[in-house]
């Protein structure tokens, strides 16, 4: 028979009550973290709705450093910073993010996406590009439509078709185009913007086919097309027509300016 040596009556109490008191320490330091993490957000939302941005990032800054892997905080902060016209600190932020070995294929996904954008805000064109495409590679390439994995592959389509488009490189952006309206249907938008594609890349045929009766298709333009213009779609004026807006980038918006 093993004797049991009467000073561990003693010790194994005191151990358990140590034990519990730890515990409980650690949910009290949980909680009190919680509370302040939820405070920060708290006065960081306060700002945003009284569209203060730059007094918003101090409480989200203090909620990033005490919560590093807290990945909502993180890109709620990354995208402040973008926001609050600094895309180059977006930039850097987003990235460490996606150093993150536990991010699922759809956080990656969506990083990459927004990594992409924060790229072209700062004039990186082909980081933009390799963002993308990385974005893609993260999505299922048969996802059905309505699915969320559809639609951020046409989130990342149209920011594909807003690159190519800025650059010029217009066989790329027709592509980007057409898969968005094989996905969404046609309508006049998804219409002017593969029409002028076209015209662009001298497929004229082409783009007649799309929409035989469209102005750009006279040559030359019509003299009440000429002069100062303003978009319909958000109000940027001009001091000559163009088929594409300076302000808002749609195509077939500016008018005659009265």
């Amino acid at each position: 028979m093993i004797s049991l040596d009467p000073i561990w009556l003693l010790i194994l109490p005191a151990i358990f009550a140590l034990g519990w008191l730890a515990s409980g320490f650690d949910r009290q330091q949980s909680r009190r973290q919680r509370q302040s993490d939820f405070h920060q957000l708290v006065l960081a939302l306060q700002h945003l709705v009284r569209r203060e941005r730059r007094e918003a990032m101090i409480p989200l800054l203090r909620a990033a450093r005490e919560n590093p892997d807290a990945l909502g905080i993180q890109r709620a902060l990354a995208s402040l910073h973008r926001e609050s016209g600094e895309p180059d600190r977006a930039l850097e932020a987003r990235e460490m993010l996606l150093l993150l070995p536990s991010l699922s294929p759809r956080e990656r996904a969506e990083l990459e996406i927004e990594r992409a954008e924060d790229a072209m805000a700062c004039g990186i064109f082909d980081r933009a590009e390799a963002a993308l495409k990385l974005a893609l590679s993260h999505l299922p390439s048969d996802a059905l439509p309505g699915t969320e994995s559809s639609h951020w592959a046409l989130v990342v389509y149209e920011r594909m078709r807003q690159l190519y488009e800025r650059l010029g490189r217009w066989s790329e952006a027709l592509q980007a185009a057409e898969w968005r309206a094989k996905h969404l249907g046609d309508n006049t938008v998804l219409l002017a913007e593969r029409f002028h594609y076209l015209m662009n890349l001298g497929r004229r045929s082409d783009a007649e086919a799309l929409m035989p009766e469209h102005p750009r298709l006279v040559e030359p333009a019509p003299e009440s097309r000429q002069g100062a213009q303003v978009c319909r779609h958000c109000g940027f004026r001009s001091r000559r027509h163009d088929w594409q807006c300076g302000g808002c980038r749609l195509w077939d918006q500016l008018t005659p300016f009265a």
